[in-house]
């Protein structure tokens, strides 16, 4: 089933035609991600649409982003490209909307720009040449700057401020010369030609610290550039190198000048989470930071960068079913995240790409490297037991496979756990039947306790005392034998009751008030049962 999200193009007031309005994500009160071709949860395929004369385009959704969990989209994430246009590659829509009419997307004039490329002091031969820039057609595949004469590049019109290039000669698939990521300004009305330099690209070494054991295995690391604080949306390179069993790497080309921010994992030991560099404005306290945090470097390119490693944490999980009989042949995975400085975050060290394929393709999402196992997930033998690898802190856990699942806790299908440094964890993992409930029966509950993605979550967080009382739930649940014990399902749907009770929500409290009455008479009819 689809619903309907209405775009109306505008310019001053005035429709426009053809413009291009695309969907590329996906928000419910499960997180937002991104929505492609074969997406297997929603079990729709996202299709652009073109704005007609009067600028309208309907851009169709899934009413349900999981048709399975029946977990409904509650946001809809939009590019919007017209060739004569600045690109809006982050529009974010509400849906269901408040009102019926189509939501307006104001399109503004974009800056023609031209960037003049030399190496050694000669206009560049553009074959092989390929370009970042930063706005959203850089990532969209089949775009390309035009190449004129002299080793000039003609990009489509961008939007004025702050924007950024980076351009990168290759041979094969090594880039042989780069330029800086160069930083420029544009100013509405004012077309731009900037110089660009492309000089041979830096190969940096680096070993891992003495306390890994050699032979290393299954090593490598991951690198981004470094980002200032003030400069959104700015072009990066990236790329992954393996690293030897001697515990050494090789980063084959690097753009000359640049910072590197660098991760590292191999069996055993994740790198050392990192110090905040000067450019990060407010850098957060590492006894609070949630996240792990890459290692920034500013290499010299002739003495070996050091990474300092230090011990994952065993994870050892038992997976039991109902009977408390063990659960052989499931997938047991956890995401570790790291938050890059200055940018955005994802699971450590995965996935692995090369800047060099994603210039040529333009498409993150097809050019994944997977020399390796996925990391952070493993299979239960027989006896229901696996042991991951995790790194220190606290991570979640969550079961993929097609006859078992976690019941849904609080909103997630998915158990929090506590990794302390030098210590063994062992966890039990309770699952049940595949089916047995639906994350969608949740929703308005998960935007309270997690994340607060809905706007009643939003409204609900803000209530003085809600949120350390679902926290302190979440512990009381994560520490129960029995997570589906009716007495603490009726607390815990009570404290929920009085939440939307605070914000004016008379029919979803009452709603949470039923479902705590039904566990409470269940608590009560254990209790005289045992009395027996």
């Amino acid at each position: 089933e689809a619903l309907r999200h209405v775009g109306k193009g505008v310019v001053d007031g005035n429709p426009v035609a053809g413009a291009t309005v695309t969907p590329w994500a996906l928000r419910s009160s499960q997180g937002h991600g991104w929505w492609r071709k074969g997406d297997e949860r929603a079990q729709v395929d996202p299709q652009a649409a073109t704005s007609d004369e009067q600028g309208l385009a309907t851009v169709r959704y899934p009413y349900y982003r999981d048709l399975e969990e029946q977990i409904r989209t509650t946001g809809v994430s939009l590019h919007a490209d017209h060739p004569e246009f600045a690109y809006l590659d982050a529009l974010h829509a509400d849906v269901p909307g408040v009102d019926t009419g189509p939501r307006e997307i104001k399109l503004t004039a974009g800056v023609p720009l031209e960037v003049r490329a030399s190496i050694e002091g000669a206009a560049a031969d553009l074959d092989n040449v390929f370009a970042f820039w930063s706005d959203g057609r850089s990532w969209e595949p089949g775009n390309a700057p035009e190449k004129l004469a002299d080793g000039v590049l003609r990009f489509a019109a961008m939007s004025a401020g702050k924007n950024s290039v980076l351009l990168a000669k290759l041979d094969g698939e090594r880039a042989t010369h780069m330029s800086r990521i160069v930083d420029f300004e544009l100013t509405p009305g004012e077309p731009k030609r900037i110089d660009v330099t492309l000089r041979p690209s830096l190969q940096v070494r680096g070993v891992l610290s003495d306390n890994v054991p050699r032979p290393v295995r299954e090593g490598r690391i991951s690198v981004w550039t470094l980002d200032p604080a003030d400069i959104q949306n700015r072009v990066s390179w990236i790329t992954w190198a393996p690293i030897e069993p001697d515990g050494t790497f090789t980063i084959e080309s690097w753009p000359v000048g640049e910072p590197i921010q660098l991760l590292a994992l191999c069996q055993g030991y994740i790198a050392t989470s990192g110090s905040a560099p000067d450019c990060v404005e407010n850098p957060p306290d590492p006894e609070k930071d949630p996240y792990n945090r890459p290692q920034v470097f500013y290499p010299d390119y002739k003495d070996p960068i050091e990474v300092t490693m230090t011990p994952l944490v065993q994870c050892m999980v038992t997976a039991i079913d109902e009977d408390e009989e063990p659960v052989a042949g499931v997938q047991v995975a956890s995401w570790p995240n790291v938050c890059w400085w200055n940018s955005g975050s994802q699971i450590y060290c995965h996935p692995l790409v090369r800047g060099e394929r994603l210039l040529k393709m333009r498409s993150y999402h097809d050019i994944v490297d997977e020399p390796f196992p996925t990391p952070f997930q493993a299979q239960t033998d027989a006896e229901g037991r696996l042991t991951l690898e995790l790194p220190a802190g606290r991570e979640g856990l969550t079961v993929l496979g097609d006859v078992y699942e976690l019941p849904v806790f609080l909103g997630r299908r998915n158990v929090k756990i506590q990794l302390t440094a030098g210590e063994t964890t062992e966890v039990v993992l309770r699952l049940q039947p595949r089916g047995t409930d639906k994350l969608g029966e949740w929703d308005k509950l998960a935007g309270v306790v997690f994340g607060c993605s809905t706007r009643e979550g939003r409204r609900i967080c803000a209530l003085p005392g809600v949120r350390k009382k679902m926290d302190e739930f979440e512990r009381r649940f994560r520490e129960a034998k029995n997570q589906r014990d009716p007495q603490l399902l009726s607390e815990a749907y009570a404290v929920v009751a009085d939440a939307f009770d605070g914000v004016g929500d008379a029919e979803e409290s009452a709603k949470w008030r039923r479902k705590a009455a039904e566990q409470a008479a269940l608590a009560k009819a254990a209790r005289e049962d045992a009395a027996q």
